[in-house]
């Protein structure tokens, strides 16, 4: 199931989206890279998937951007 602002759907945390040079970024806010980080620690793979896993897994499997994982990896250390 996919969901897009078009369909309705509001992401329940703050995200921003930037406007450069013609191109859409994302940046993910620090809630949602806390959020993240917590949800990993109460999720049987652990921070170790966090930290570790492909991150198109880890997002798929966390429900967030890809861009929310490699934060939460910077953060980490």
């Amino acid at each position: 199931m996919f969901f897009s602002p078009a369909d309705g759907y509001n992401p329940p945390m703050a995200t921003t989206l930037l406007k450069r040079a013609g191109k859409i970024a994302y940046t993910p806010s620090a809630t949602e890279v806390d959020a993240l980080i917590e949800s990993a620690k109460r999720h049987p793979l652990g921070l170790g998937y966090l930290k570790d896993g492909s991150p198109d897994s880890v997002a798929f499997t966390f429900g967030v951007h890809a861009f929310v994982v490699d934060a939460a990896r910077e953060k980490l250390g």
